[in-house]
């Protein structure tokens, strides 16, 4: 059945623009370009210091691929100066300690040292069976004064210059042989005296033969 009621239009103005979203659904459209990123903010203040944790497994050492190549680097010290040539070496403390206990080292030198131990392995250190220190007795007027001891020992008056044993003998010179004693000085490896001994001096006894005549005769 038609509709007969008439109608009249009303034109109706907002007097406030106002916008009105609708909402079409369709494809969505291209995503834009990403904008340029704004200023650091400040930075914010330090909030409190939480507890502290439990303590964790003890970690693995660090090895030599853990570092980087910045970090050896870092590490390496300047180059150091040019060492000595080996040949030179020494060793000084057990060159003193040798001649200490009467063991005989030409001189500090690694390879005498060595050749100095070697040669004592399996006897006693230090040594004790030192030679003592004998003589060859003198006749009157003799200047020269022979002795036997310890081989590389010395021997030495008091104002004499010290004299090394060797193959088991020694000579020193005297002043000549008479009333005097004679004292002689004996030094161990190292220079230090040990020991001396003294050659007491020709005494002259007199007595009187069986027809009453006197005369003298030397007694050593």
């Amino acid at each position: 059945m038609e509709d007969t009621r008439n109608y009249e239009l009303v034109n109706i103005q907002a007097r406030v623009p106002k916008v009105i979203d609708i909402v079409i659904p369709g494809t969505q459209g291209v995503q834009g370009k990403q904008g340029n990123q704004g200023p650091q903010g400040p930075q914010g203040e330090q909030g409190p210091r939480g507890e502290q944790g439990p303590r964790g497994d003890k970690g693995d050492p660090f090895r030599y691929e853990d570092f980087t190549p910045e970090q050896l680097a870092a590490l390496k010290g300047p180059k150091g100066d040019k060492g000595e040539d080996g040949a030179s070496a020494t060793a000084d403390n057990a060159h003193q300690l040798l001649l200490n206990g009467n063991v005989w080292c030409e001189s500090a030198s690694v390879d005498d040292v060595l050749t100095a131990l070697i040669g004592n392995i399996g006897k006693p250190f230090p040594r004790t069976d030192v030679k003592p220190l004998t003589f060859t007795q003198p006749t009157k007027g003799q200047t020269e004064l022979s002795l036997q001891g310890e081989d590389h020992y010395k021997v030495s008056l008091d104002s004499g210059e010290p004299v090394e044993i060797k193959n088991g003998s020694a000579a020193i010179i005297i002043p000549a042989y008479g009333k005097d004693d004679i004292v002689v000085n004996y030094f161990n490896m190292l220079g230090v005296k040990v020991s001396n001994i003294t050659i007491t001096g020709i005494n002259e006894l007199q007595f009187t033969d069986k027809i009453g005549r006197a005369s003298c005769r030397e007694r050593v």
